[in-house]
């Protein structure tokens, strides 16, 4: 069995999905409810959250691509860097098919979401996140360097209130 069952019900074949099986709801729902850094962080913070944040960091043009480019996790889960590294023979082929497909379903270069400044905003997020989110101060070095933090919205959220947001963000974009 290579295929998921989604939040509205669709089957998407993890190995071979189609634009067809891809939608908007699927991904503001599911990365609403899947917390970033596989939950180690002192309150819940989402990946759609995160996703919104990026957005914020762009100019217009890129604001699509900034939101969708984790959308591939509402589908793989959110794979932690150090993971993704590890299995990056396996792993990347399948996220570069499902970030191909989204970006066809919703009319974005796939290639925008790692456009160098959708990259910045996503180190810029991952910074914040980590400086806000995480133990503080943080006991252990990341080895990767990263910019300096910048406010995250302090409000926590529910599920559903991230997903009407996430919905509210995309259809600015469109």
């Amino acid at each position: 069995m290579t295929w998921i069952q989604t939040y509205s019900g669709k089957r998407v074949d993890l190995l071979d999905p189609k634009p067809d099986q891809i939608h908007i709801d699927d991904i503001a729902h599911a990365l609403s409810v899947v917390n970033r850094f596989n939950g180690h962080t002192r309150r819940a913070y989402s990946v759609a959250e995160h996703s919104i944040f990026v957005c914020n960091q762009l100019p217009k043009e890129l604001q699509l691509a900034g939101l969708l480019h984790d959308a591939a996790e509402a589908y793989l889960g959110d794979v932690t860097r150090p993971l993704k590294a590890l299995i990056a023979d396996i792993y990347k082929p399948i996220e570069n098919r499902f970030n191909e497909v989204i970006g066809q379903k919703f009319g974005v270069d796939p290639q925008l979401f790692d456009h160098p400044l959708v990259h910045a905003a996503d180190l810029l997020a991952l910074a914040s996140e980590r400086h806000q989110l995480m133990r503080t101060p943080c006991p252990h070095e990341w080895e990767m360097e990263l910019p300096d933090p910048v406010a995250i919205d302090p409000s926590r959220r529910e599920p559903g209130q991230v997903y009407v947001h996430f919905m509210q963000v995309f259809h600015a974009c469109q």
